[in-house]
């Protein structure tokens, strides 16, 4: 009967109040999980702003977006009952809205060393002036901030002004590839070390290293270390050129990363390599390394075998062990392991011995197929 009543009722169109849909947004960010789903029901438009919408929605939007109204901030403030928080000025720093930080200090609105690092990183000098101008209180991350985003005259600011910076400021800047904030730096007293050096190698900035190498910078084995990792064979050649020390790492750096000619240069020109190189090939899946590093005389031991078990890379378990390469029982363990059945056919159909330890690992793990396929073939 009800649901007759209900049928013969006319059908009204649903009169929704006219608001920008950031302001639907915001309503919906106070919705439970119940109430949105009953609320994408309501009407295409409710639907689609359900898609973008999320519980955690009205934080975000005050720490952020709503950072670049006044009139909206006040709302927050007055009618909404949220305070004004630290994380308000980041945000109004970070976004260069100087008349919005303004309102937030005359407005007892607190701020912090971030306010100040949000203006350098963003190159905002006039708020940064200003906060300085207004007692905000700033550190290293400031110089650390300006330094990594080359913002020249930030640094220069921050510096004349008292703001202390260390090693970092001189590393952010060689890893950003910014010279000229690295001179300036550098010129007046900023210190640095062989991480600098390492940066700026990683990041394949030739010019950054060789302006380091040049004023005296120290570098280690990890400059040639991050070159290597990174296949940055110009770094490398002129790290090594000049006189920077290498070690077996450099290798295993190039093998685990798949670049070949960073291992051939490094082979050729007497860096050491052991067989955590060959091991590293292997756990990569990086075929051509192994055969390059074998052919030319690097160790390998059962290692080579487990990574590659392990990691399931059937054609390194095939090469190595048509060349010799020792295996044991931790082969078929680290097959089993990784539930890698072709894997596991491949080393036992070739002789590698199975113990009890390897249905042990398969069962551990849930591999169903694999404890089928050992007990099947009589591993104890």
């Amino acid at each position: 009967m009800a649901n007759r009543r209900l049928q013969k009722m006319p059908k009204r169109r649903l009169q929704l109040p006219d608001l920008p849909e950031e302001l639907w947004l915001l309503i919906f960010g106070f919705l439970d999980e119940t109430s949105r789903a009953i609320a994408r029901h309501v009407c295409r438009e409710w639907s689609a702003l359900m898609l973008v919408t999320t519980r955690g929605v009205i934080p975000r939007i005050f720490a952020k977006d709503l950072v670049c109204s006044i009139s909206l901030l006040v709302w927050q403030r007055d009618v909404l009952g949220r305070r004004l928080t630290r994380k308000t000025s980041k945000f109004a720093a970070k976004n260069g809205h100087l008349a919005i930080l303004q309102y937030l200090r005359d407005n007892k609105c607190p701020w912090d060393k971030e306010t100040c690092a949000e203006a350098a990183k963003g190159g905002y000098l006039t708020i940064l002036q200003y906060a300085r101008d207004n007692g905000c209180p700033w550190n290293k991350k400031t110089c650390y901030a300006a330094a990594a985003n080359g913002h020249l005259a930030i640094l220069q600011y921050a510096h004349v002004n008292g703001c202390p910076w260390d090693e970092l400021t001189c590393e952010n800047a060689a890893k950003g590839g910014h010279l000229a904030i690295l001179q300036y730096a550098h010129d007046n007293g900023c210190p640095w070390d062989e991480m600098t050096c390492e940066c700026a190698a990683q990041c394949d900035h030739l010019d950054i290293l060789q302006y380091l190498h040049v004023n005296g910078c120290p570098w280690n084995e990890y400059t040639c270390y991050a070159a290597a990792e990174g296949g940055h064979l110009a770094i490398l050649q002129y790290a090594h050129d000049n006189g920077c020390p290498w070690d077996k790492y450099t290798c295993i750096a190039a093998a685990e990363r798949g670049h070949l000619a960073i291992l051939q240069y490094a082979h050729d020109n007497g860096c050491p390599w052991d067989e955590r190189t060959c091991q590293a090939a292997a756990e990569g899946g990086h075929l051509a390394i192994l055969q390059y590093a074998h052919d030319n005389g690097c160790p390998w031991d059962k290692y080579t075998y487990i990574v590659a078990a392990e990691r399931g890379h059937l054609a390194i378990l095939q090469y190595a062990h048509d060349n010799g390469c020792p295996w044991d029982e931790r082969t078929c363990q680290a097959a089993a392991g990784g539930g890698h059945l072709a894997i596991l056919q491949y080393a036992h159909d070739n002789g590698c011995p199975c113990d009890e330890q390897t249905c042990s690992v398969a069962a551990e793990y849930g591999y169903l197929h694999i404890l089928q396929y050992l007990r099947a073939n009589e591993c104890p």
